[in-house]
């Protein structure tokens, strides 16, 4: 069973300690996350600690202090407990080995109470004082989301008139489909439930964030049932670490949240010219432009120096185009100069141009965009053509054939680009042409008739382009044709001005069919086929940002058929449930019910796996429990395989497989510093154990020979207490290095075995490049270093050098049930080193000469960890042991 820390009992202020002796205009109250400091009675709210709401809504706070003025605005962190329990999540969300029933979450529950307390007493006595001088900005991260959010939800209207805004981050009850969403993901929910959604007067103040792959507020699948309604599931196949738990601030969405708050309450928001640009002049340089190509060319360059010196992100290029061959002309249109990020280069080129030849008066303006749209983009910034010319163009163009729906499909596909068209005459026919060009990408027309005019529109056109919102429109998307899809652009972001409305076009045929004011919006997809939408976010300045998604639409499944072979074996304190799927229709999820009827749990059905455990725990030994199981997907739910009863029984002894065993035997041989780690199985010290946090659950028994301390006494929950015991009760077996080189019996043992050869280490160093090429045994002569993000490698690491992890949301380890992840012969005070959040070894890791080191967040040591020293300074690591370690690794 998990056991959490009941703390101290919850704070009891005074109206006059709360309430300060100013009245400022704004004040900022964040709730921090779970684990976060300070926790416990007496913490520090001071400045110097972050006014005790954690980094991410300091960041937020100091961000729009900048925007608002630090004059009108104070800060308040709510005080309540904040328990760490990112370790005990991650036991249950991982899915290794087995689903794990998520039980009632004890003191986390009472400390969500105790936050939601705190902040409604918090804003009463201030207005008490203050009246309605002081407005509130409410802000929420993890769990502080949820007990903030509480509090909003459960203000009168009275008391809701003094909130001015709200923000939160990675909710345990996020509404992906509520009009707060900032997510990307509109079927992707809380952890622990759904959020109703807020009341209708605050409507445009609250914004909501949820990372993709966020476990804590994304890991609910929530799926329609074709002729009846909605459900949630816990999709695990989607989870992939707590990493995403932790990107707000570096993803941006913290200086995002700052920016919204800031326009909510009437602060300006300036530009920051961070925005990342990809910008491509296509100008005319036929004959006709004679009287005006000087004035194009400087200042175009003048504005590209310009952007240069404001922006931190930007490319230039330049195209230039004229008739055509028939008319006499060289070239259609043609590349001056590739993407640069050098104003001077831009400047040379564009110095070379001039006008020249032409015809009749229509140029060849497609193939001048065109050629633009056919250079190679960044993926994932702001993509812009400007186009400046005097005539129109052709349609279809003679020789290429292109066609105005030719552009804009061209433009959509480089996800996408938007075309922004500068006319330097008046005439009809070139307003016509290049209004429709621009219309049809999204972008924008100006007419410059006049030499000081086309200075002036120039500028304002870039101004524009780099103002204009940064279109995001989710996906990829699937369902089932005839029903609901929801699709959300509550990824788009604006720096300038708020976004007013959303116009999706769901066939892709140029036509908006619909306009919503909130990002999340569903449509029906009549047939079965791939569409690709188009998502147009605008501007409270009329400016439009685009962005295209796909949708897969399949006919509905057949209904899945009743599960087979369901068991159910006792243990101490849980029951084990195990069944293959049915064979029948495709299963989308599993639903396990009580005996009474009641729905106990529902969990995503793995793709291509037959075979399913999940365990019931924290149950009462000698009461019998009865379970049944169906099958389910979008066309309904099987009947139920069962009744299976079993009664479990009670056992104290822990885990054959350790925890954490260190075989040095100094003072600090195991040393846990930070909040919220676990452990399930032993945890065993030749020397000593010093733990210096709070949130620490230590269930399967804990040894040490020398000394054990915790700081502080309160915040390390051991079960049972911690015993001393003699030196020399023998390490457990370790695995020898020489067993794995290419002369030992591991290669010639039948499992799948590569040795890396020594002259692919670079600097003592190999580096692997593709994780996923990898399996069974991997021998490595040197130093190993694992980086990028979100791998898997199905394979165990034995290394003669030291071993260094800086690859987030990774999981190393083959399937086979017993084998090691890493093993490490270095004899260095950093054998292992995990530096990356997210990271999850499913087999045991092995320094037995070393230390292992954890630095990163929510580490997952399914298998423990025996080292000679242990060294864990993070947040939310485990060690749970489960059933797939065997009886060693």
């Amino acid at each position: 069973m998990v056991v959490f820390i009941v703390l101290a009992p919850l704070f009891v202020m005074t109206n006059a300690a709360r309430a300060a002796t100013e009245c400022p205009r704004f004040e900022f109250v964040g709730g921090r996350g779970s684990g976060q400091s300070p926790q416990g009675d007496g913490g520090d709210y001071s400045a110097g600690n972050q006014y005790g709401m954690g980094p991410l809504l300091y960041s937020v706070y100091d961000q729009l202090a900048g925007l608002v003025g630090r004059d009108q605005i104070s800060a308040y962190g709510v005080h309540y407990p904040s328990v760490g329990i990112a370790g005990s999540f991650g036991e249950y969300v991982n899915g290794t080995g087995a689903f794990l029933h998520i039980k009632p979450l004890g003191s986390y529950t009472d400390s969500v109470r105790a936050g939601t307390a705190d902040t409604l007493a918090h804003i009463r006595d201030r207005r008490r004082v203050c009246g309605d001088t002081t407005r509130f900005i409410l802000t929420g991260y993890s769990q502080g989301a949820q007990a903030v959010g509480d509090a909003l939800q459960s203000m009168t209207a009275q008391e809701r008139a003094s909130v001015a805004a709200a923000a939160f981050f990675g909710d345990p009850y996020f509404n992906a489909r509520s009009a707060s969403s900032r997510a990307t993901d509109a079927d992707h929910y809380g952890l622990l439930g759904v959020r109703d959604e807020w009341p209708a007067d605050m409507s445009g103040k609250i914004f909501s964030y949820c990372r993709p792959h966020d476990p804590i507020c994304g890991i609910s699948k929530r799926t329609h049932i074709i002729g009846d309604g909605d459900l949630y599931y816990r999709d695990i196949p989607w989870f992939q670490g707590f990493g995403p738990h932790s990107e707000y601030d570096s993803s941006g969405d913290a200086a995002d949240a700052a920016r919204q708050l800031a326009r909510v309450v009437g602060a300006p928001t300036p530009r920051t010219g961070s925005v990342p640009l990809d910008l491509i002049f296509t100008i005319d340089t036929t004959g006709s432009m004679g009287g005006v190509i000087g004035q194009v060319r400087d200042n175009v360059t003048a504005l590209t120096q310009s952007i240069a010196s404001t922006s931190s992100d930007y490319r230039f290029a330049l195209v230039d185009y004229k008739d055509g061959p028939e008319q006499g002309d060289p070239y259609r249109a043609r590349v001056d100069l590739p993407f640069t990020t050098s104003a001077a280069s831009f400047s040379t080129a564009a110095a070379t141009l001039n006008a020249s030849g032409g015809g009749d008066i229509p140029e060849s303006v497609y193939s001048g965009v065109m050629t633009a749209l056919n250079m190679p983009w960044r993926a994932g910034v702001r993509k812009v053509v400007i186009a400046i010319g005097d005539a129109p163009g052709k349609d279809p163009e003679p020789g290429t054939g292109y066609t105005l729906d030719q552009v804009r499909a061209r433009a959509l596909a480089v996800d996408p680009a938007q075309v922004y068209t500068v006319a330097t005459s008046s005439s009809s026919t070139t307003t016509s042409f290049l209004t429709a060009l621009a219309t049809a990408t999204d972008g924008k027309f100006s007419l410059a008739s006049t030499t000081q005019e086309f200075v002036d529109t120039l500028r304002s056109t870039i101004v524009a382009a780099g103002s204009a919102p940064v279109a995001k429109a989710g996906g990829p998307y699937t369902g089932i044709a005839g029903e609901p899809i929801a699709l959300s652009g509550g990824g788009s972001r604006d720096e300038s001005t708020q976004i007013v409305a959303y116009d999706w076009d769901f066939d892709g045929d140029g036509t908006y069919d619909a306009t919503t004011p909130s990002p999340v919006t569903e449509h029906v997809f009549p047939a079965a086929e791939s569409y690709s939408i188009v998502m147009r976010a605008r501007s409270a300045l009329g400016l439009s940002g685009v962005d295209t998604a796909t949708v897969t639409v399949t006919d509905p499944p057949r209904p899945p058929t009743t599960p087979r072979s369901l068991t159910a074996t006792p243990a101490d304190g849980r029951v084990t449930l195990a069944w293959t799927d049915g064979g029948g229709g495709s299963t989308t999820w599993y639903t396990v019910y009580d005996g009474a009827g009641h729905v106990i749990d529902r969990i995503s059905a793995a793709t291509g796996a037959t075979a399913v455990t999940w365990i019931d725990q924290a149950l009462v030994n000698g009461t019998p429990q009865t379970y049944r199981v169906t099958a389910g997907n979008p066309a309904g739910e099987s009947t139920a395989a069962g009744p299976v009863t079993a009664t479990p029984t009670g056992s104290t002894a822990p885990p054959t497989v350790p925890s954490l065993w260190a075989t040095s035997t100094t003072a600090t041989a195991i040393d846990i510093a930070g909040s919220g780690f676990s452990a399930g199985g032993r945890i065993h010290s030749e020397g000593g154990i010093r733990i210096i946090g709070t949130g620490i659950t230590l269930r399967g028994g804990t040894e040490y020979v020398t000394i054990f301390t915790a700081t502080p006494p309160t915040g390390t929950k051991a079960t049972p207490s911690p015993t001393t015991v003699a030196a020399g009760l023998g390490t457990p077996p370790v695995p020898n290095i020489a067993d794995y080189r290419p002369d030992g019996p591991v290669a010639g043992s039948g499992v799948a075995y590569r040795a890396i050869d020594a002259t692919a280490c670079v600097r003592g160093v190999w580096t692997p490049t593709n994780l996923a090429s990898l399996s069974g045994v991997v021998y490595v002569p040197c130093a190993v270093v694992i980086n990028g993000n979100r791998q898997r490698l199905n394979a165990t690491i034995a290394a003669e050098g030291t071993i260094r992890i800086t690859a987030t949301n990774t999981q190393i380890g083959p399937d086979t049930p017993g084998s090691p992840s890493l093993i490490s012969a270095a004899r260095s005070p950093d054998a292992i080193v995990i530096a990356a959040s997210g990271v999850s070894l499913r087999g045991t890791a092995y320094a037995p000469f070393g230390s292992v080191r954890v630095t990163g967040s929510a580490t997952v040591f399914e298998c423990g960890v025996i080292a000679s020293t242990i060294t864990v300074k993070s947040s939310g690591a485990s060690a749970p042991i489960t059933a797939r370690c065997g009886s060693g690794s």
